[in-house]
């Protein structure tokens, strides 16, 4: 189980909880998360980049995926 490899310090700071039919969970910019699906799931996701944290996303993206970032700048603009 992926909880178990974690830190003392990590573990007793963890939010875990089930998500139910219908509901939206929302991850802040910066947090790290683990999926466990129980049963047969579909999962719909979006990424969200706010104009306050442009040049950050930014960067990160052409650091990762100079052909990707450029695709997304064209489009963005």
């Amino acid at each position: 189980h992926i909880l178990t490899n974690l830190s003392v310090d990590v573990y007793s700071r963890r939010v875990q909880f089930v998500q139910q039919k219908g509901e939206t969970i929302f991850v802040p910019e910066g947090w790290w998360h683990v999926v466990l699906n129980l049963e047969t799931t579909l999962a719909v996701t979006q990424n969200f980049a706010h104009v306050h944290s442009y040049e950050k996303v930014s960067s990160a993206l052409f650091e990762a995926d100079y052909d990707a970032a450029c695709t997304w700048k064209r489009n963005a603009a």
